[in-house]
C-alpha cells in the first residue's frame, strides 16, 4: 500500500519534455494503481477478519464499524492535505508539480501505520486454530509428508463451500451491491455535479459532507446490527441508498 500510494508521487510525466519518459510514467502509474488497489483491498479484508476473531460477539457490528469510521478519517485527511495545498502553492503549482506532495507525504502516516502494526498480537482463535493444523501435520507428516495438509486444506474449504455456498452467494451479492450503490452515491455523484457546473470547492464540501455524515452514523448503525441482525441492517441500507 505504501510503495503503490507513495510510487505514484515519483513517476516521470508527459511534462518533462521527454515523451519516453511520460510513457514509462503512465505505464508505472497503471501498476502502481493497482498494487494500491490489491493492498487496500487486502487491508480491508484481514482488519475485517482480525475484528471478527478479537471482537465480542455483542460488540461485533461495532467493532466493524470502526473500518467504516477510520477510512473516513483517511479519506477527509486526505482531502483536506489536498485542499491546503491548492490554496497554499496555487492551482497551477498543483498543476505542474505539487499534486505529487500528498502521494509523497503518505509515506508519514504509512510509516507510523507499519510501526503499530508490529506489536498488534495475532488472535487467539488463530493461535489455536494453527496450533492444531501444526500438531495434526506433524503427526501426519511422518507417513505422506507436506502433500497431506495441501489435501487437508483443500477438502476443508470445499466443505465450508458445499455447507454454506448460499449463504456466501447472498453475502457475495450483498457487498457487491453495496459497492456499486457506494461508488454511484460517492464517485458518480461528485462527476455529476462537476459537470453539471459545480465548482470544484463546492464538489469537493459536498464529499466532506457526506463523509461526516457516514461517521456520524457508523456506530449507531454497527449498534444496531448488534441488536436487530445484520440483514435487516443491509436491507434497509440498500434501500436507503436506492
Amino acid at each position: 500500500m505504501l510503495v503503490g500510494t507513495v510510487g505514484q508521487g515519483l513517476v516521470p510525466t508527459y511534462s518533462s519534455g521527454n515523451e519516453t519518459l511520460g510513457h514509462i510514467g503512465f505505464v508505472l502509474l497503471i501498476i502502481l494503481r493497482f498494487v494500491q488497489g490489491l493492498s487496500a483491498a487486502g487491508e480491508i479484508g484481514t482488519i475485517s477478519t482480525y475484528l471478527t476473531e478479537v471482537a465480542s460477539h455483542h460488540l461485533l457490528c461495532r467493532g466493524i464499524a470502526l473500518i467504516a469510521i477510520t477510512c473516513n478519517l483517511g479519506i477527509l485527511a486526505a482531502q483536506f492535505v489536498v485542499y491546503a495545498i491548492a490554496r497554499a502553492l496555487g492551482e497551477e503549482a498543483v498543476k505542474a508539480w505539487a499534486w505529487r506532495l500528498p502521494f509523497v507525504l503518505a509515506l508519514i502516516p504509512g510509516l507510523i501505520a507499519i510501526w503499530g502494526r508490529r506489536g498488534i498480537p495475532e488472535s487467539h482463535m488463530f493461535l489455536e486454530q494453527q496450533k492444531e493444523e501444526q500438531s495434526g501435520a506433524s503427526a501426519e507428516s511422518q507417513e505422506v509428508g507436506f502433500e497431506v495438509r495441501q489435501v487437508s486444506s483443500t477438502r476443508r474449504v470445499k466443505a465450508i463451500v458445499s455447507a454454506h455456498w448460499l449463504n456466501m452467494l447472498i453475502g457475495g451479492g450483498a457487498l457487491a451491491s453495496t459497492a456499486i450503490l457506494q461508488y454511484g452515491g460517492f464517485v458518480w455523484g461528485q462527476s455529476f455535479l462537476a459537470h453539471a457546473g459545480l465548482t470544484a470547492d463546492d464538489t469537493m464540501l459536498v464529499g466532506l459532507c457526506s463523509r461526516v455524515v457516514m461517521l456520524v452514523l457508523a456506530m449507531p448503525v454497527g449498534w444496531l446490527a448488534d441488536v436487530v441482525g445484520v440483514a435487516s441492517v443491509m436491507l434497509i441500507g440498500s434501500l436507503g441508498f436506492m
